[in-house]
């Protein structure tokens, strides 16, 4: 919020870092891509996005497979919204 009132009108937030996909312990890489899917397209967040009156996409989303969601819950929900553009990559 602090940035936009600033007027920044874009925001990109690099999220998923390939480090992120290094880690080979059991289990981690599938907690992981939900733990990301729900902090950035859960049901609570969407209405977040929507309140703040903020468009919301996840950049590179429809690429992995496990954030195909994520990225098609977000531009449906944000379409409408006026402004500013929020970029997670």
């Amino acid at each position: 919020e602090l940035f936009f009132r600033f007027g920044v009108r874009h925001l990109l937030v690099p999220m998923l870092m390939p480090t992120n996909f290094n880690e080979i312990t059991p289990g981690y890489r599938e907690k992981f891509e939900a733990s990301a899917v729900e902090a950035i397209a859960g049901h609570d967040i969407l209405a977040y996005w929507q309140r703040q009156g903020w468009r919301v996409r996840l950049l590179g989303g429809e690429g992995a497979p496990a954030f195909r969601p994520a990225a098609a819950r977000l531009a449906p929900r944000t379409r409408r919204c006026p402004a500013p553009l929020f970029l997670f990559c």
